[in-house]
């Protein structure tokens, strides 16, 4: 698999009124182009581009989690495959295919899945790979049909509605023949889309040296600094041709974020413990004025009983814990 998100669709008119020009709806685009063996058995490759449209116009790993198990379901359900190992190919966008979160998704690809699970990172640009060719197709062609005044195309909806009933969309005509150029089309609605599916991992020292990230188990992945697609690893049997380059797979595990790392939580036990200290010099004799605050996560105390009342605060505070 290829993929990549798309520069969001934006919807025109042929024949538009003046506010429309401030009122266009945006629409995600993003193609996986997969290759497969040919079920009928001619020992031919298939290639087929499943274009997934949108409108929720976040693009984040989630997302891509989404799409991806979509994907999954159709190869397996619709195409009739047996998957045993899946390959992807993206570019490094942190948000999207290299942080901790879509590396939390990899490590649970055997629950999510059921199949083995590599991710191989190239650098992040736009135009460069088949996916972004499978997008430039589907924009234009829209553009040109709204152009030519064949179709109206206002929202996400309607163009996910013009690409499955146009040209754009290639099916088996015959369930009989070999058909190695596929295209299919998914609609995905806002909300669809799960974002808190309670995988919550530190970040991966070393993400960005990072070029290859395949599963083993739940919170645990295996990392490489170059991708290598010889005979040994992609059977898995043997040793890697171009060891003297590239570094054998290491496996990492993820670390579940602590509660008290979470911010929100982290706020609270700091704001606990400001409450606490003061509580606690409140019995102070009165020649002793606290003066506290949350600077650095410590509580300063300063003694002014023998300065200037014009002095600004914190002149002489000495730090207490």
């Amino acid at each position: 698999m290829v993929l990549d998100f798309a520069e969001n669709y934006t919807c025109t008119y042929q024949n538009e009124v003046e506010a429309a020009h401030w009122h266009k709806s945006s629409v995600t685009l993003h193609p996986i182009v997969t290759y497969y063996a040919c079920p009928k058995g001619c020992g031919e490759a298939v290639t087929e581009s499943l274009a997934f449209v949108s409108n929720d116009t976040v693009h984040d790993f989630n997302a891509v989690h989404h799409f991806t198990k979509m994907a999954v379901e159709h190869l397996t359900g619709t195409r009739g495959l047996c998957l045993q190992r899946i390959i992807t190919w993206t570019d490094g966008c942190a948000s999207q295919y290299k942080s901790k979160g879509p590396f939390a998704d990899i490590s649970h690809v055997f629950q999510d899945y059921g199949v083995a699970f590599e991710r191989h990172l190239f650098g992040s640009r736009h135009g460069k790979g088949p996916s972004d060719g499978e997008s430039a197709v589907i924009k234009s062609h829209a553009f040109n049909a709204t152009k030519a005044g064949r179709t109206d195309i206002a929202t996400a909806e309607d163009l996910y509605n013009y690409c499955q009933t146009s040209a754009l969309n290639k099916q088996p005509h015959d369930e009989d023949q070999c058909h190695h150029l596929l295209r299919t089309f998914f609609w995905v609605a806002e909300g669809e889309i799960l974002r808190q599916r309670g995988r919550q991992e530190q970040t991966l020292k070393g993400t960005r040296s990072l070029h290859a990230v395949r599963c083993v188990e739940a919170n645990t992945v295996a990392t490489r600094d170059l991708s290598c697609m010889c005979d040994a690893c992609l059977s898995g049997i043997g040793e890697c041709s171009n060891i003297e380059s590239v570094a054998p797979w290491q496996n990492q595990v993820l670390k579940a974020v602590a509660p008290a790392q979470q911010p929100a939580a982290r706020r609270q036990q700091i704001q606990q413990r400001v409450r606490r200290q003061l509580a606690v010099r409140a019995n102070r004799p009165p020649a002793l004025v606290v003066r506290a605050a949350a600077v650095n996560q410590q509580v300063f105390v300063s003694d002014t009983s023998d300065t200037d009342s014009s002095s600004p605060p914190f002149s002489s505070s000495t730090p207490f814990t």
